[in-house]
């Protein structure tokens, strides 16, 4: 990269201890409502572990909340709403 190149990235790896159960649709709309980003480029990336078998997804940043419910209900064993 050269000095006057302005995209720099940057990455950050946070590990979470909790004391009691979270439900984790809570605890991510609490950090989108104190304005964290979780998206790079547009899109959010995020890990779901599917009985051992880990899968990446993508989604686009503006659907965020919506993957964050479906998943929620996914995982709760509720029935889905995804559009």
């Amino acid at each position: 990269m050269n000095a006057g190149d302005s995209a720099l990235s940057r990455s950050a790896d946070i590990q979470f201890t909790f004391h009691r159960p979270v439900q984790v649709p809570v605890t991510l709309r609490a950090m989108l409502a104190q304005r964290i980003s979780f998206s790079w480029n547009g899109v959010v990336s995020y890990l779901i572990d599917e009985d051992g078998m880990y899968v990446w997804k993508e989604v686009p940043d503006v659907r965020l909340t919506d993957e964050i419910d479906y998943e929620g209900e996914a995982r709760c064993g509720r029935t889905s709403r995804r559009k």
